[in-house]
Formats: structure tokens, C-alpha cells, sequence
């Protein structure tokens, strides 16, 4: 199974239209997406690139673990996955969002610490993160890990 990490920063006049804008430039922005924990599957690729699917359209199931934050004018915001994978593939995802970059680095580092450490794990740790400050109407940072498509 092959997992795809994106992301996208996105700009509107509303929160909604902001978070839309967003998932466009992630390449997710007609599916409807299914939220899912943070495990990766064993035998799992993870490749930081947009999703390309060869069938499904418009309204077809996403599988994702999902990172948003969306501010307004002023604020500043930052999403972001960190991942860990052991030799078979398998590992865990752990989404954050915060107000800087600093934080969200933290808070990603301490996380994949402290549950790689209950897992008795020693993985290298791996991050995509997005963000900005809003200079106008909302601003959304969104990071997003694919999964697998499913018609209805």
C-alpha cells in the first residue's frame, strides 16, 4: 500500500472557502473524506507527493489522516503530520496544528517520542509541515496523508 502525504495553503473569504482552497492544492478537493486514527498499515510506503488515483471521481471516499488549522486576518497558522515507520512498514502517523512553527515541531517531536517509546520502537521520525500568517480574510494550513479511494 502506497500512503500519500500533501499539502495545501488555502485562502478565502470564509473559513469554509479557505479550507476548500486548501484541499485543492493538496489534490483532494472533490472526495469526500473518512478520517482515520494515525496506524499505518504494515507493508506501507509512505511518499510525500500529491495523490494520484487511476479511477474514482467526484464524491468518491477518501481515506485520510487529516491536519487543519484555519485563522483570520492577523493570525498566524501551521499544520502538520510526523510519521514513524519500522522495518516492516508499519507505524503511526500524529497530526497537530498550532499558532507557530515552533510549537507544531514540538508537539510533533514529543508525540512520535513518547508513543514510538510505548511501542518500543526506534524509528526515524518524518514531518510535513505548512503554514502562514493570514494577511486577509481566513487562511487555512492543511497536511493530509491518503490512503485508498472507494466508490459508493
Amino acid at each position: 500500500m502506497k500512503i500519500h502525504v500533501s499539502a495545501g495553503i488555502g485562502r478565502g473569504g470564509t473559513p469554509k472557502s479557505a479550507f476548500d482552497a486548501a484541499l485543492m492544492q493538496a489534490g483532494v478537493e472533490n472526495y469526500n473524506l473518512l478520517h482515520l486514527s494515525s496506524i499505518i498499515p504494515a507493508r506501507a510506503t509512505v511518499e510525500v507527493r500529491k495523490p494520484r488515483f487511476a479511477h474514482g471521481g467526484h464524491g468518491t471516499r477518501l481515506y485520510c489522516v487529516l491536519s487543519y488549522r484555519i485563522g483570520s486576518r492577523g493570525e498566524t497558522v501551521w499544520a502538520g503530520l510526523g510519521w514513524a515507520q519500522i522495518r516492516d512498514g508499519s507505524g503511526i502517523f500524529i497530526e497537530h496544528d498550532a499558532g507557530s512553527r515552533h510549537t507544531l515541531e514540538s508537539l510533533i517531536r514529543t508525540s512520535l517520542a513518547e508513543m514510538k517509546k510505548r511501542r518500543g520502537w526506534r524509528a526515524k521520525d518524518q514531518r510535513r509541515i505548512v503554514g502562514g500568517k493570514c494577511l486577509s480574510g481566513y487562511l487555512c494550513a492543511l497536511v493530509v496523508a491518503t490512503y485508498a479511494i472507494e466508490s459508493w
